[in-house]
């Protein structure tokens, strides 16, 4: 055991990347009626603000951008606009 590496949570979370049940649209998962828990006192304050930025995905239907993207119209608009 002399050469496994040990990194503590406290070194091992980055800041910038941690993020709240509500940020990520999981706040059906947080039971605030509930008496105590770590955090509460912040997800409820968040809460009441909402959060700073929200995940969310997109959904692409790639058939029909294909499509847009090989008809020489924007084609010859796309080149246009990057002054191709």
């Amino acid at each position: 055991m002399i050469e496994v590496d040990y990194t503590s949570a406290l070194h091992a979370v980055i800041e910038s990347r941690t993020s709240t049940p509500f940020e990520l649209s999981l706040d059906w998962t947080v039971n605030l009626d509930k008496e105590r828990f770590n955090g509460k006192q912040a997800l409820q304050l968040e809460k009441q603000r909402g959060p700073a930025w929200k995940f969310v995905g997109i959904e692409v239907e790639w058939e029909a951008l294909e499509k847009l993207y090989a008809s020489s119209t924007c084609r010859h608009n796309c080149r246009r606009r990057r002054g191709a």
